[in-house]
């Protein structure tokens, strides 16, 4: 069994024991969190009775939470359009370099076909220098492509670093929302 860690807390001038598997230091910054939100509401209105303030706050806080499972979602929708893009780019690679291959085999044909069937050879220079720029323009489309697919998959790394942040965040919302509705039970249940 694990060992919970326990510290005793003061909002609104009553003690609260947290129990936790958390450190103190996170249960001490959830019940900072807390009396904050607390206090944010009780100095817009002095007259709110204990109960109205637990209520409004709570409220509060999950508003904030379900924002953040707002943005959370958004963000999911953002990493797969990335995908999404890279899929397409790599497709549009796979289509690119396909061409590039019956050209290049195209082009092998034409320079057998020129060395047998023409001896002149400014003839040949010029159907040559052709296909070079056709394998040139093609070997540049394909850097051109390559560095998408690199531009997209760092996007996709970096929409994934913010989404574990942001996952992060959420977790850690949810577990001020989990303390706060556990102290306020226990609160009241006495």
């Amino acid at each position: 069994m694990t060992d919970k860690n326990k510290i005793v807390v003061n909002i609104m001038s009553k003690d609260y024991t947290l129990i936790s598997d958390d450190s103190i230091e996170h249960m001490e910054t959830v019940s900072e969190f807390v009396k904050k939100k607390i206090g944010d509401i009780k100095s817009k209105n002095r007259k709110l009775n204990t109960t109205t303030l637990a209520v409004l706050t709570a409220l509060n806080i999950a508003d904030e939470y379900f924002k953040i499972l707002e943005y959370n979602e958004e963000l999911e929708k953002r990493v797969e359009s990335p995908e999404y893009e890279l899929r397409m780019i790599k497709d549009k690679l796979h289509h690119i370099t396909r061409e590039f291959d019956e050209k290049n085999r195209a082009y092998n044909k034409i320079i057998n076909e020129f060395n047998s069937l023409f001896e002149n050879s400014a003839i040949y220079e010029n159907g040559l220098n052709e296909l070079r720029e056709d394998v040139n323009e093609l070997r540049n489309v394909i850097k051109q492509k390559e560095e998408e697919i690199k531009q997209s998959d760092e996007k996709i790394k970096n929409l994934k670093h913010k989404l574990e942040d942001k996952d992060e965040k959420l977790e850690n919302s949810q577990k001020e929302l989990d303390e706060f509705i556990r102290e306020f039970d226990e609160r009241h249940s006495n």
